[in-house]
């Protein structure tokens, strides 16, 4: 499965079009959060266990991971994982 498959899986269409839309510029406080977040996601080994995962978080939150997993010159900014 492609990439794209596979936030379309994880996130929908919505929340990814609207990830896109976030400042390109990222804070101390949404860097940390992001690798919070991508240190949990992690941890879900199973995709129903991500979904649920994802399913659960603030939209704010939701769009942070989002944006981190589709956009490398994003993902660059907040951590190497």
């Amino acid at each position: 499965m492609s990439l794209e498959k596979e936030l379309i899986a994880l996130f929908g269409p919505d929340t990814i079009h609207r990830a896109e839309k976030l400042p390109a510029n990222v804070t101390p406080e949404q860097a940390s959060k992001v690798e919070k977040l991508a240190c949990v996601l992690r941890q879900a080994r199973r995709p129903r266990q991500q979904r649920d995962l994802v399913n659960a978080l603030p939209d704010s939150d939701r769009l942070l991971l989002c944006r981190w997993l589709s956009d490398r010159k994003y993902a660059g900014m907040c951590i190497n994982i």
